[in-house]
């Protein structure tokens, strides 16, 4: 039998080993849990569900989880928008015959920051920036604005050509669901009853 084939036959050997041993763990770990598979834990002959544990952090758990998919929808929209604005971008790049640091070098070209940008933007914020004199900041105060001003001319310059060039999001707006199931309401009796109706509410997404 050849190096190569030793080699083989030891590899399935191993492979049959391990499935082996995760079989031993999953069915260890099937025997400690005893009962319905929404046990978590057994104190002497009384059990604790996940649905006792989770009903009395349920508002927590709400906020989490609502956090979460908040996140998620801003991250997916952020990023598409990136994309889009990307290709743009780097369509008009070569529609103009330059490369993409040279679109940008034009677009960023008349984006100027004055002393007394820097000033006026001291004197707004200084309470906040551990009373460092004007003179010790200035130089970093000028390029922080003039990075920002560099980055708004490129969004607004990639949003002239998302209108330009008729962009359409498909991404659904992130919804909050309201239950409105023993909700106090005010109105006329004889008003349709719309106890127990989720509402789907879209939230704004800064951008």
């Amino acid at each position: 039998m050849s190096h190569l084939c030793r080699v083989i036959e030891s590899s399935r050997a191993l492979s049959v080993l391990g499935l082996l041993g995760a079989s031993l763990v999953l069915a260890c770990g099937v025997s400690d849990r005893p009962g319905s598979a929404d046990v978590l834990a057994n104190v002497g002959d009384q059990s604790i569900t996940r649905s006792e544990v989770e009903g009395q952090i349920a508002d927590q758990l709400a906020r989490m989880d609502h956090e979460y998919r908040l996140e998620r929808h801003e991250l997916i929209e952020q990023t598409l928008r990136r994309t889009v604005r990307e290709r743009l971008l780097r369509a008009e790049a070569e529609a103009q015959g330059v490369t993409l640091d040279r679109l940008a070098a034009q677009i960023q070209a008349n984006v100027t920051v004055t002393e007394a940008d820097a000033r006026d933007w001291y004197e707004t914020n200084h309470r906040s920036l551990g009373g460092r004199s004007y003179e010790e900041l200035a130089d970093r105060i000028q390029e922080f604005l003039l990075n920002t001003g560099r980055q708004k001319a490129m969004t607004d310059f990639a949003r002239d050509l998302e209108r330009q060039k008729g962009v359409v999001y498909h991404l659904e707006p992130f919804r909050v669901e309201l239950n409105l199931k023993g909700a106090p309401a005010k109105g006329p009796a004889d008003a349709p009853d719309h106890a127990g109706r989720v509402l789907r509410l879209p939230v704004p997404v800064l951008r």
